[in-house]
């Protein structure tokens, strides 16, 4: 396992993508990434659905997920009120790595059982996912949906926030694979050789 994260203050999309990719693969050493974090300020809200294919143009078949936000942090960086582009990358070997989109209305009710949440997601609770999470805080009941992961998969760690850069319902973006969403929430559930500790900064 194999991980690396910069950050860029490039005023263009293709400027702050190669510039992380070019510090990341320096850092991973010619071991090919299966998934690419990404977050990217609100300053190229007009241009998120160019993203995946440009990330992926430079780093291969990776699993893309991140989005929009105020401020971006990598590399041990932080940038807010400006241009910042973050990358993260990681090689998982052993790892699987199983992504879903969910809207609103596609949510259990607070009432259903833990297999409602399971078919939703698409992810069995005894093989002891960790989920990454990214939700639109405009369009998509995040307490709700946390609450339901938390009775369904109890053991499971779940870490993640809220896209932000945006005011208003279709002005955030999520990123997950090859596509870019303005409204729901997104996530990777982890399973296989993996252990996840969550921190609070």
């Amino acid at each position: 396992m194999k991980w690396a994260s910069t950050v860029s203050r490039q005023q263009t999309l293709k400027g702050a993508i190669e510039e992380c990719v070019s510090g990341v693969l320096s850092d991973m050493s010619g071991v090919t990434p299966d998934l690419a974090v990404v977050f990217g300020s609100g300053h190229f809200a007009a241009q998120y659905e160019q993203i995946p294919a440009m990330i992926q143009a430079k780093l291969g078949p990776v699993l893309l997920f991140g989005c929009s936000a105020g401020g971006v942090i990598g590399g041990g960086r932080e940038v807010e009120n400006s241009h910042g582009f973050s990358l993260t990358v990681a090689h998982l070997p052993d790892v699987e790595l199983l992504p879903f989109h969910l809207e609103g209305d596609e949510l259990p009710d607070m009432d259903a059982g833990p297999d409602a949440w399971e078919k939703a997601i698409k992810v069995s609770a005894e093989d002891n996912p960790r989920f990454l999470l990214l939700i639109d805080p405009f369009s998509f009941p995040a307490q709700n949906f946390v609450g339901g992961l938390d009775y369904a998969f109890s053991r499971s760690v779940k870490i993640g926030g809220l896209a932000s850069g945006g005011r208003q319902r279709g002005e955030n973006g999520l990123f997950l694979g090859d596509k870019v969403y303005r409204s729901g929430a997104v996530g990777i559930a982890m399973k296989g050789n993996i252990a996840v500790d969550t921190i609070v900064a």
